[in-house]
């Protein structure tokens, strides 16, 4: 109903004569006729949306008396729908016993009664809509079945569309169709629709009806699962801990349950998933859920499988869910691509190349029958074509990856097609720097897509990329960045790859002896795993290497296993081959590995390994440790441990600085992301370089021993927010705030510098004050000194200090912001602007805690932890010479972004209600109206929080007798 087609029906008849014949009031009519992009204009909807269209058709009675309602004829009566839909539904009764029945468990039954309460002719919209949701939710999550279900709700969510239906029924209307939108069906899949949807329905139901808003949530689950979203499935995640389902229905308790067993598997806690899964499983058979139990079931899998467990039993629970999802009829969905993907990893790692190949022709019906590209089994389908040489299979699979027609897929599918492209490169090239380039595109589409496994997958192929190029130190910040991925989401599989690659990388640098033996470590945990291909490869490149060394195989390993990868369908990658002739023409130039003495037996590792294990030492005193006990193993050698960034920048911890020529470096982890490198200078022999690895491969193990005791005493994260201290002032209601909230939470005992970065407004010197009061340096002093008001001849003595005389003017002593902070916590803030020849000084104050004031003569040791804050681009200035670049690292330890309030939209309601309370004096501080939050809410907000609290400061300046604040109060102005 336009406003064209009001103004027409309207006719002569003033506004006042129009309103009572429909029965509202004359400024309604007045906002109906306003244009479609007016901000009052409105349209009308449910009862009198009907009787302008009975208007329209000549059926609407004239009007009473004066201000009387019209009436209605009984020969020109609403239609009965219209009538239905506006009074109280009496039959609601004969649907909702069979709704219950569907989402207790009794769906066959409950099925049947819902298909035949929809033939009836005299139900109301109401119950006709509800009836239809059953159906669709019967369709959906227990025959995966979209198209089913989109035609079931169609036409209650075009009721729903036009405020025909209760909000109880808008809501599970809404949430049935952005569950329909979010299956794997590239005729419905529309993120877009699941996102509007499921947040309508959670609008409408969320302090009502918890069943509505449990079904929301599972489509933006459904959703991010397809898209491989981690952020979207994280924001899933939060709204699941805000709804905090009590007493749901068995059918809606174990998806939600399944996706809580999800969880902990993104954090690395694969055993504690597995466990939840066969829980679920277990019920699901008992209600006779067989998309959930089939679907389950291949989660249950693919865990095993990255927990290096016996591939036939992964093969028969992946076939066990092909037989369910077959016997139930149940249409192409997650259950199967799951089912698929573990099927083909689980006969790759067996060796039967052949079967595994016919199962890719399943995965291509399923993927011609959902129109969907089957991410999620995409690296196992790629691994299997790139394992087997099959160059034009690996260009195919890429080319259908980039054909993909969904735009919220299109990202994703582009990143995993140049991984695949890469892949055929490694296959076919005989040029390594093409091989290279090629990763370097994947890496930076898979940087930008959104699951980080593949990433992962990306980098743990580039390192060989960069190997087989003799791009050593590439290879090594690559293997880094693939070691911190791995320790994020932690998996024994992958461990084992990296082991073998690492081998690689030592082998071709000319330090066989140590890459053998990680090899062959990867080699015994592959055969453990029985794992025959990667086994069968790995013992072909300890036969190709030995050969390279010694120039000639008189056992024939290189033909025994080459036969070998014969049997299994493995062929040697053309990569393989050009590394191997790289290392044979390079080992005609090589110098000898160097030999030392031979002094480190087992006996002198004893003592130095149980110093390493003590319980509950802090990660620092086991680094001290660390340097302390290989010190004494090589009391002629030097000792240097640092910490390395993602980028290959290296930051002292402990022992002498100065060149790397020379020094002999082993990298390692502490589990949680943390790379460290440990380097002796001088060369060493084989048995002190597999004494040092045996050290840090203890310090590692404490290390991470020592995280995990942190994480105990923390606690579960997701409760983390219910105990979280009240921070006064810090408002966190979004999801960006409660999830910066927590960040803080985690910080609060490491002493790093923390950078703050954010647009001017947005609350970084909030945040400042926010990690000192949960520091344990809360009860000492902070002092706050912004870079960007201090004359530029006076900075120095500002924050060093300066002795009286020390220069004209310094008439007293003056110990300077940052010996004020002594044992506290120092807040710089615009950062940015401290000028170039200064930043020297402060950057060797935060390398060196000393502090040199104008006028001493010797430096004093401080202890201060430094906050710094910034709204300008520290990376830009860095490059445009206007910021040290050494500085930046060293700011750049614990980097916090503080997001722009137009980015937080759900903060601004609550952050002007409390800036209300805070400005006005009175006891009863005025309120906002509806129309001030709807105007404050859509507003852009340039000045961020700092421009709100004007606005609401101005407002009661100029009316503070005023009890309500409306929006003509605000004074908003376009920026």
């Amino acid at each position: 109903m336009t406003p064209q087609r009001i103004r027409k029906l309207r006719g002569e008849l003033s506004r006042a004569a129009f309103a009572r014949r429909v029965g509202v009031t004359p400024h309604t009519v007045y906002r109906w006729e306003l244009p479609s992009d007016a901000p009052e204009s409105r349209r009308p909807r449910g009862r009198e949306l009907a009787k302008l269209e009975l208007l329209a058709r000549g059926s609407l009675a004239e009007p009473g008396p004066s201000g009387a309602k019209p009436v209605l004829p009984e020969d020109r009566a609403l239609p009965p729908e219209v009538t239905h839909a506006i009074s109280a539904d009496e039959d609601l009764a004969s649907v909702l016993p069979s709704l219950e029945r569907v989402v207790g468990g009794d769906i066959r039954r409950a099925y049947t009664e819902l298909v035949q309460l929809t033939a009836k002719q005299d139900l109301s919209l109401n119950t006709r809509a509800l009836a239809r949701f059953g159906i669709a939710l019967v369709e959906l999550v227990q025959c995966s079945d979209a198209r089913a279900a989109f035609l079931a709700i169609s036409p209650a969510l075009l009721d729903a569309r036009a405020s025909l239906l209760s909000s109880d029924v808008e809501a599970r209307v809404f949430a049935a169709a952005a569950l329909v939108h979010a299956l794997p069906d590239a005729s419905l899949f529309d993120l877009g629709r699941v996102h509007a949807y499921a947040g309508r329905a959670e609008a409408l139901a969320w302090n009502t009806d918890p069943q509505a808003v449990c079904v929301a949530c599972l489509a933006t689950f459904c959703a991010a699962t397809l898209v491989s979203d981690k952020e979207l499935l994280e924001r899933a995640y939060l709204r699941l801990d805000r709804a905090a389902f009590t007493e749901l229905p068995p059918l809606l308790d174990l998806h939600v349950e399944e996706f809580k067993a999800l969880r902990p598997m993104l954090s690395g806690k694969t055993a504690a998933s597995i466990r939840a899964f066969e829980a679920i499983i277990e019920r699901a058979a008992e209600h006779g859920y067989a998309v959930l139990h089939a679907r389950v079931l291949g989660h249950v899998a693919q865990q095993h499988l990255e927990n290096m467990a016996d591939p036939e039993a992964v093969l028969a629970i992946s076939r066990r869910a092909k037989q369910i999802g077959a016997g139930a009829r149940i249409a192409p969905g997650f259950h199967g691509l799951f089912a698929l993907r573990t099927e083909i990893e689980a006969l790759l790692r067996l060796g039967r190349t052949a079967e595994a190949l016919e199962v890719v022709g399943e995965l291509d019906a399923w993927s011609s029958d959902t129109g969907i590209a089957p991410l999620a089994a995409a690296p196992a389908h790629a691994r299997l074509l790139y394992l087997t040489g099959r160059l034009e299979a690996l260009r195919v699979l890429a080319a259908r990856l980039r054909e993909c027609s969904v735009s919220s897929l299109k990202a994703t599918c582009h990143a995993y097609a140049a991984f695949v492209e890469a892949m055929a490169c490694t296959v076919s090239s005989e040029d390594p720097l093409t091989t290279v380039a090629a990763f370097e595109q994947a890496e930076a589409e898979a940087t930008g897509a959104p699951s980080p496994f593949l990433l992962r997958d990306v980098l743990l192929y580039r390192v060989i990329a960069h190997t087989v190029a003799g791009q050593d130190e590439a290879a090594r910040i690559a293997l880094r960045r693939v070691q911190r991925v791995n320790d994020l989401f932690p998996s024994p599989w992958i461990t084992a790859h990296l082991r073998r690659i690492e081998g690689i990388m030592l082998a071709a640098r000319g330090h066989w002896s140590e890459g053998r033996q990680l090899i062959e470590s990867a080699m015994a945990t592959f055969d453990l795993a029985q794992d025959r291909c990667d086994a069968a490869l790995t013992r072909h490149l300890v036969a190709v290497f030995a050969d390279s060394y010694s120039g000639r195989d008189p056992e024939g390993d290189i033909e025994r296993t080459r036969a070998e990868l014969d049997r299994v369908g493995v062929q040697v990658p053309r990569s393989l081959l050009v590394a191997a002739e790289r290392l044979r023409r390079s080992r005609q130039t090589a110098e000898t590995e160097p030999t030392g003495p031979q002094r480190l037996g087992i006996d002198a590792l004893v003592v130095p390994i149980q110093r390493l294990s003590v319980r509950g030492a802090a990660p620092g005193l086991i680094l001290r440790e660390l340097t302390s006990v290989a010190s004494r193993l090589l009391p002629d050698r030097t000792i240097r441990l640092e910490e390395i960034d993602a980028t290959g920048k290296a930051r002292r911890i402990a022992g002498a600085g100065g060149s790397d020529d020379g020094v002999e470096w082993i990298d390692f982890g502490d589990g949680s992301g943390r790379l460290l490198r440990f380097g002796v200078t001088g060369g060493l022999c084989v048995l002190e370089r597999s004494a040092i690895a045996m050290l840090t491969t203890m310090t590692s193990l404490a290390l991470e021993v020592a995280m995990l005791r942190g994480c105990s005493e923390q606690g579960d994260p997701s409760s983390m927010d219910e105990r979280a201290p009240e921070l006064p002032g810090f408002i966190a209601v979004s999801p960006e705030m409660r999830k910066l909230r927590d960040e803080l939470v985690r910080l609060a005992a490491s002493r790093a510098t923390v950078i703050i970065t954010g647009e001017s407004g947005s609350g970084k010197e909030l945040v400042a004050r926010a990690v000192h009061d949960l520091s344990d340096r809360s009860k000492k002093s902070y002092v706050a000194f912004n870079c960007a008001t201090v004359p530029r001849d006076l900075f120095e003595g500002q924050l060093f200090g300066y002795r009286k005389g020390a220069f004209t003017g310094a008439s007293s002593d003056h110990p300077g912001v940052i010996r004020a902070a002594n044992g506290g916590t120092l807040f710089l803030d615009e950062i940015g602007e401290l000028p170039l020849d200064v930043q020297p000084k402060l950057l060797r104050f935060l390398e060196n805690a000393e502090v040199f004031a104008l006028g001493e003569r010797r430096p004093m040791r401080v202890d201060v932890r430094v906050l710094a804050a910034t709204h300008r681009d520290l990376a830009a200035l860095v490059r445009e010479g206007r910021f040290r670049e050494d500085l930046y690292y060293r700011l750049h330890v614990l980097p916090i972004h503080v997001p722009p309030l137009r980015e937080r939209r759900e903060d601004i309601a609550v952050l002007a209600r409390h800036f209300v309370r805070e400005v006005s004096r009175r006891k009863e501080p005025p309120v906002l109206a509806p129309d001030a939050i709807a105007a404050l809410t859509s507003y852009a907000w340039p000045g961020n929080v700092r421009e709100l609290r004007n606005v609401i400061e101005r407002a009661i300046a100029f009316s503070p007798k005023l009890d309500v604040i409306r929006a003509e109060h605000l004074r908003l102005t376009k920026p």
